[in-house]
């Protein structure tokens, strides 16, 4: 098991201030407040450079993860000593990390939780004692001491400062403990990810053997980063919040006993049937608690599948389709969700009303067995004060279980991933270099198949690559070839080790030297151009140009702003398909391999571009440097370009030694290219003056110096930058607030704060009406009397039924509102997503959307709502304790309205530090979700390269910010909590001091009033600090809610309107682009393109605009069949952009059946239109829902549909030739799979497989305009054929429109008119023949097309 992460620290070292290190924090964090003042003076928005001081060396992310790695290369050396679990090397000693980490600060932390906790109930007792002494001190005739009262007061005063500093210290070492957690664990999740078989996206939960919950089934990676590990972090609330909270209600219980006596039976018994109840529904939240995790899952493994595959999705006008689909799975997400906020409500009633409840039982025994007299001889208040703390304890409980519930679950579904098998070195023996050998590739006999977590898989049902004995020699071109799905990917699987070995001989595959991989799904990361070509590898100038050269790139980079250093923007969108392609092939040059294998490479090159690349990059750069490459392809022309190769032909998953077979395979694709070869010879050499020319032009841009910033730059090109993700500034905006309680509904809410305010009055009517009994000739609740009897049982029992069914009414409202409020803002904010348009999707990354629909959405369904509601209730208590101190020391409000103040302007300093640092660590985490998508995005290419540490160095930078973030945020939290702890104790002190003073100067005390208002104040110090602390906490999820809200801005396509041009931006491009419009009948054509010109830039922002087409006409007559070609970048793709309206056109008018489609609603345009785009779209479905995810076909439409075709595709589709001729209608029924689970993006199928799904969909679509973006890129010839056969039946039989872009002439001559291309105009147009006639731009391609 190869371990990577082990760094030198010294490359990560911040700059500090004053080049000293920070200090660990006090317990007054003064050593923040710097970091406060610092934000505070800042007038524009904070960055992550202003946080790099604010860490210590041990919660630096680096420290951690180098512990992690030896920890880890201890375990596996002592398993490897001890024989222990070598089968299963690849699990992550998860536990043994944890303990060996975490363990001795976890007891430790524990240590002083319940030490803080033995300081409250110590001032509880303390308390008692002070009111026993007030109570003697009133007594009649006994002498008065007044030393005692005032001596256990002072000691009340330093005790509760006391556990103010416990409580801080307690919370910077919480800080620390969750901070390391969260290193560590989402430390081990990206490594885990860099290193197993199963991502994520491949893994399929089988419904038969799988059920909601199971411990095997493996969650989405995205959530175990955000999600889980922030349940995870919460194993400290949960161990000690339930395990203090225990020992407090026992120590509390063991007190009242003293009190009360034998009176507690009746009330302990009943809190052990409130446990037992609880125990019950603590069963049921696991339940569904697991069962909406598993549907959380499936919902953001649809998102993440839906915006990978938008562009394809507007096309096919599927929007509000996979709209109503994530909905259908939040719903049921949602129903989980609805049952856990049932089960708390019955919680909340039960713990909130509990220590009213065993109050009432207590005193209740108790004065039926010593009489209403005996109470006034009891210290009730004492009581009082061990039942409110009772009552956080209570109501942590639930909490508690819940939070170690989710944290269990959480450790578990980590587990699960952590546990997947990984990749293993040992299978396949690499040598570094390939010096002296004279086989680079040596493939014994041996089986392998696609990876599966099932390890008894049906191997009927899995494709199987049977290799025997191949070798390949050093410095020779073997050309991959074969139909599609017939295994030429999964043999360079095999070879970077990315296929599971079945079964094999003695002999391992051996790989001679580095390796480069090329994949066809071109992957770039959202860097520079030149970022992205260097990957990790120090800069070589001259290296670098003959890179650039050998891919023909300086034409491209010419057009860039900032050359190379142009930003390529999220997957890429920034360029064209072919760029992307010859992008991804110079990084494998510059790499400077001995390997090279290359996966149907020049699927998205034109024709002259690829001849240039083969001839500079394959066989200059490489073969004649003695490189080895293995290269699929379906363009055969590269093996008549370099008649040294070998053909490696694949059927079925095996090499093919048939001759015969092989010749029959390419004989005719040769005869096609004979025929051009023959129709052209005649005009080569006039064209070679067009060629020399071209040449010219590459060669002087070559002179350009790439490194020269002048050189780099275009006058008044737009800003080019990796764009950072939208941050707000100020105060929470009130229209977002507004906005929360609205999706709550304002009545509701009005409705649930009335109820919990007539709830806080309820309590303080029976703690002074308690008051009343215990004092002499106290008669303000006699009229009780006649409400509810004479008793004291009677009236009590009446006023706990009443704060029961308040709670519970109040209870039921609160949650109503937050499952409102969650489930409409997930709503708004998947509608707003799905109808965005795709300039958003063009410039945010999919791990930033994510991060919206998944760590956001979490916030507001959970976090949120519950801050929301302890804040109610705290702010009431804030509010109902000090007009009880007023009532009885009214004297008191000048130091409550001092406080108040002094807590306003502490808040106030507060405040701007706490939003931003939540702003800007929801943005930290949002840039390590895309880093995480973006690496599994590109396994494979990483992998082959052995580029892991590279990307853990770049996953290291951005953890680092994320927890510099994190951390920083709590901190300042802990900042203002002490502050307020300390003030809130100056009111217990002022209660203290009015009291000595009144036994200074013999002022008469009422030992009840005392008792009460000390009791009062001894509560107050806690909720004044927790009011300010859940409203600061409250404004920070809120930002939450602040960054969806974002979303609902997003540029909007308009479905059921018409979308006008811009007038203002019409105005600009007239000035820069005369119109040249043409007198056409739109009637008369199936469709009409009249000057239209469209720009990807901001008219109204940039100076120097580029065109993707300029001036564009063409009229299009219906059935028939036209032609795209043209250089890459001339704006082919820009034709269907516009004619689908995904990008609007500033200027012209584009007709569809006489219709200008201006005038027309959006969904009526795309509805008219079908395409097959060169990536098409696929989802974790069955075939049946990828080919109709709407539902409106029938099966046997579908089955009928594919059985009518020649094509074949593993697993889905039989080999007709194999087929039993005796019932060829039962056979034909049962050829097509329709229920085949395609997986993520279609991973479990070849490129051309796919393609041949997405063609089926148009052929199903039954439209009458077919449009065709590099559909064919991808086939082999034969498949090519067959498909363009099948579509030109299609549509000639129903005279149906046909648009096809392409750059593979094969078929070119079939078509009725060819356009050709460049720089946006239209510099050809005419059939075939016209075409060759005119001897110009066409046959320059074509030509090429055949050298």
């Amino acid at each position: 098991m190869k371990r990577v992460g082990i760094q030198d620290t010294s490359e990560f070292e911040e700059p500090l201030i004053n080049k000293e290190k920070f200090k660990e924090c006090n317990f007054l964090f003064t050593n923040i407040t710097p970091l406060i003042e610092l934000i505070n003076r800042k007038s524009d928005q904070l960055e992550n450079t202003d946080l790099q001081y604010f860490l210590e060396p041990n919660l630096k992310p680096q420290m951690a993860i180098d512990l992690v790695e030896r920890i880890q290369m201890n375990e596996l050396e002592r398993r490897k000593r001890n024989n222990i679990s070598l089968e299963r090397e690849y699990q992550t000693p998860t536990f043994y990390i944890f303990k060996s980490l975490f363990l001795s600060k976890f007891i430790f932390i524990g240590l002083l939780n319940f030490l803080d906790k033995a300081i409250q109930i110590g001032s509880v007792y303390l308390l008692d004692l002070v009111t026993d002494a007030i109570k003697d001190y009133n007594i009649p005739g006994q002498d008065r001491y007044i030393l005692k009262p005032i001596l256990l007061l002072l000691s009340m005063t330093i005790v509760y400062t006391f556990g103010t500093y416990l409580e801080s210290i307690s919370n910077n070492y919480q800080n620390q403990f969750t901070t390391l957690l969260k290193i560590v664990g989402q430390y081990l999740i990206y490594q885990k990810a860099l290193r197993t078989k199963y991502l994520q996206e491949t893994v399929q939960k089988e419904k038969k053997d799988k059920k909601d919950g199971d411990e095997e089934y493996v969650a989405n990676v995205n959530n175990l980063l955000t999600v889980d590990i922030e349940e995870l972090s919460g194993i400290y609330w949960g161990v000690f919040g339930l395990s203090s909270s225990l020992v407090t209600i026992i120590i509390a219980l063991y007190m009242l006993y003293l009190k009360l006596g034998n009176a507690v039976w009746t009330g302990l018994i009943v809190l052990g049937c409130v446990v037992i109840f609880n125990s019950f529904t603590t069963t049921l939240t696991i339940m569904f608690y697991r069962k909406a995790l598993v549907q959380k899952d499936s919902r953001l493994a649809l998102s993440s599948d839906v915006i990978e595959g938008m562009k394809q999705i507007k096309y096919l006008s599927w929007e509000q389709t996979f709209n109503d689909k994530i909905l259908a799975i939040r719903k049921k997400e949602f129903g989980y969700i609805r049952w856990q906020k049932t089960i708390d409500i019955i919680n909340n009633v039960q713990w909130s009303s509990i220590s009213y409840i065993l109050l009432y039982f207590f005193l209740s025994s108790y004065v039926d067995k010593n009489g209403e007299d005996a109470l006034k001889s009891t210290n009730v208040f004492t009581i009082i004060a061990l039942f409110n703390l009772l009552t956080f304890p209570l109501g942590v409980i639930p909490y508690s279980v819940n939070q170690l519930i989710n944290t269990t679950v959480s450790y578990k579904r980590i587990k699960t991933y952590l546990d997947l098998k990984e990749i293993n070195d040992e299978e396949i023996i690499r040598y570094k270099n390939c010096i002296g050998e004279e086989y680079v590739i040596e493939i014994p006999q041996i089986q392998f198949k696609w990876p599966s977590k099932e390890n008894n898989s049906d191997d009927n049902e899995i494709f199987q690559l049977n290799l025997a004995e191949l070798k390949i020699k050093k410095n020779t071109l073997n050309m991959i070839i074969g139909r599609i799905g017939c295994g030429k990917t999964a043999l360079l699987n095999a070879i970077l080790n990315e296929m599971e070995i079945k079964q094999q001989s003695q002999s391992s595959l051996k790989v001679k030297g580095s390796v480069a991989y090329v994949s066809q799904n071109h992957w770039l990361q959202n860097m520079s151009i030149r970022d992205n070509i260097l990957f990790g590898k120090t800069y070589d100038k001259q290296l670098y140009k003959q890179c650039i050269a050998a891919c023909d790139l300086m034409p491209d980079l010419l057009t860039f702003p900032k050359r190379d250093q142009y930003i390529l923007g999220p997957d890429a969108k920034n360029i064209s398909g072919g760029q992307k392609q010859r992008i991804s092939l110079c990084r494998a040059l510059y790499q400077n391999c001995d390997i090279y294998l290359m996966d149907d490479i020049f699927s998205s090159l034109d024709m002259h571009v690829a001849d240039n690349v083969f001839n500079k990059g394959i066989k200059q750069m490489l073969l004649d440097q003695g490189k080895t490459i293995l290269m699929i392809t379906s363009q055969f022309r590269f093996i008549e370009m370099y008649n040294k190769c070998n053909i490696i032909y694949m059927i079925d998953g095996s090499v093919c030694q048939d001759e015969q077979l092989l010749n029959e395979f390419m004989s005719q694709e040769k005869e096609k290219q004979q025929k051009l070869e023959q129709e052209q010879l005649e005009k080569e050499e006039k064209e070679e003056k067009k060629l020399i020319h071209e040449k010219v032009k590459v060669k002087q841009s070559q002179e350009i110096d790439l490194d020269n910033p002048e050189d780099n730059l275009i006058e008044g090109a737009k800003k080019n930058e990796v764009e950072e993700e939208e941050r707000e500034s100020g105060e929470i905006a009130g229209d977002t607030v507004l906005y929360y309680l609205s999706q709550m509904g304002y009545a509701l809410v009005i409705l649930a704060i009335l109820l919990s305010i007539v709830l806080m009055l309820s309590r303080n009517l029976i703690d002074f009406w308690i008051r009343s009994q215990i004092s002499i000739d106290n008669h303000t609740f006699d009229f009780f009397d006649d409400w509810f009897g004479t008793s004291f049982n009677s009236k009590f029992s009446w006023l706990i039924s009443i704060i029961v069914m308040i709670t519970f009414v109040s209870g039921t409202i609160m949650k109503i509102c937050i499952l409102l409020s969650g489930w409409r803002t997930f709503k708004r904010l998947n509608q707003s997503i799905m109808n965005s348009k795709m300039i958003f999707f063009d410039n945010n990354a999919q791990g930033r959307i994510i991060n919206r629909i998944s760590n956001d959405t979490l916030v507001v369904d959970d976090e949120l709502p519950w801050y929301v509601e302890v804040l109610i209730m705290s702010l009431l208590a804030c509010i109902g304790y000090p007009i009880g101190i007023i009532i009885l020391f009214p004297w008191l409000i000048v130091i409550i309205i001092i406080e108040l103040f002094a807590f306003r302007w502490l808040q106030k300093y507060f405040r701007k530090s706490n939003r931003d640092l939540k702003r800007i660590q929801s943005t930290n985490e949002g840039k390590v979700i895309s880093h995480l998508t973006e690496t599994t995005g590109g396994l494979r290419t990483i992998r082959a390269f052995e580029k892991q540490q590279y990307f853990i160095k770049e996953y290291i930078v951005k953890l680092t910010e994320s927890i510099c973030s994190f951390v920083n945020s709590r901190r300042v939290s802990y900042w203002l909590s002490v502050r307020l702890h300390l003030l809130s104790n100056l009111i217990f002190l002022s209660v203290s001091i009015t009291i000595i003073l009144m036994m200074i100067f013999d002022i008469e005390i009422d030992y009840a009033t005392s008792a009460m208002t000390l009791t009062y104040a001894v509560l107050i110090a806690n909720e004044f600090n927790d009011t300010m602390n859940w409203f600061t906490q409250s404004e920070a999820k809120m930002v939450s809610v602040e960054r969806i809200r974002q979303y609902f801005n997003n540029p909007q396509e308009q479905y059921n309107s018409v979308v006008k041009i811009n007038p203002q931006v019409q105005q600009i491009i007239r000035q820069q682009v005369p119109p040249k419009p043409q007198n056409v009948d739109p009637n008369q054509y199936s469709i009409v393109f009249n000057d239209v010109t469209i720009t990807y830039d901001d008219v109204l922002q940039s100076q120097n605009v580029k065109y993707a087409l300029k001036n564009f006409s063409l009229f299009i007559k219906k059935g028939e069949k036209v032609a795209f070609v043209g250089r890459t970048g001339s704006g082919k793709t820009s034709i269907l952009n516009i004619l689908f309206r995904l990008y609007d056109f500033q200027q012209g008018q584009i007709y569809i059946n006489g219709h200008d489609i201006q005038n027309m609603q959006l969904r009526d345009v795309r509805q008219l239109l079908s395409i097959v785009p060169q990536f098409g779209f696929l989802y974790n479905a069955t075939l049946r829902d990828n080919i109709d995810p709407q539902g409106r076909l029938t099966d046997q439409q579908i089955e009928q549909a594919f059985n009518n075709t020649q094509f074949r595709i593993r697993g889905i589709m039989e080999d007709s030739t194999k087929t039993n001729n005796s019932n060829q209608e039962e056979n034909q029924q049962s050829q097509t799979n329709i229920n085949f689970m395609i997986a993520k993006s279609g991973g479990n199928l070849s490129n051309g497989e796919k393609q041949v799904i997405n063609f089926m969909r148009v052929i199903l679509q039954n439209k009458d305009i077919v449009c065709l973006d590099e559909a064919t890129s991808n086939m082999d010839p034969k498949t090519d054929e067959e498909l363009h056969k099948t579509l030109f039946d299609y549509v000639q039989n129903d005279n149906r429109t046909l648009l096809v872009i392409t750059h593979r002439l094969e078929n070119i001559q079939q078509y009725d008119r060819i356009v050709v291309l460049e720089k946006g105009e239209i510099v050809e147009l005419g059939s075939y023949e016209e075409l060759m006639q005119k001897n110009g731009w066409f046959v320059r391609l074509v030509n090429q097309n055949n050298e």
